[in-house]
């Protein structure tokens, strides 16, 4: 399997908790995925930011330190 690192983004703590676009949603949305492409998700990472801004924690160290993150 391939290793892959799941990324949710959240606006607000009401859709946190939606049903429809929450977290859990859409972390089911990636294991999904990832289980039908070969796919291991090593680590996951959830910001709870708007997606206007440029500022998102856990997209920025998948983005710049992806290598430390899952060990390849």
């Amino acid at each position: 399997l391939k290793k892959a690192i799941g990324y949710i983004r959240v606006s607000t703590k009401q859709q946190a908790d939606d049903d429809k676009y929450g977290i859990e949603i859409q972390r089911q949305a990636i294991l999904n995925y990832a289980d039908a492409n070969g796919y291991y998700i090593a680590d996951w990472k959830i910001d709870k930011y708007s997606g206007a801004k440029d500022d998102r924690p856990a997209l920025n160290e998948i983005l710049f330190n992806v290598k430390r993150i899952i060990k390849i």
